[in-house]
């Protein structure tokens, strides 16, 4: 889903997961200069696209790129 869109307007996407009670949110890239995040959070992303059942039994939403201008650019602030 997008959350929204950065200023020049790329967007800012989120993959959500499961249906329990209780929720988390993990975010990559708040920081544009932390490429570091993003690529964890990616990778959360297909591992539960390739193995469901690792989330099983939680509820969360995954958003890689929280501040893609940064991370874009490299650097800390967005545009």
């Amino acid at each position: 889903m997008v959350l929204g869109h950065s200023v020049p307007g790329r967007p800012i996407l989120a993959h959500g997961f499961g249906c329990t009670a209780g929720s988390g949110l993990i975010r990559g890239a708040i920081h544009g200069d932390g490429p570091a995040s993003a690529a964890l959070v990616e990778r959360l992303v297909r591992r539960r696209d390739a193995e469901p059942q690792a989330l099983a039994g939680r509820r969360g939403v995954l958003s890689p790129r929280a501040n893609p201008d940064g991370l874009n650019a490299g650097t800390r602030t967005n545009a």
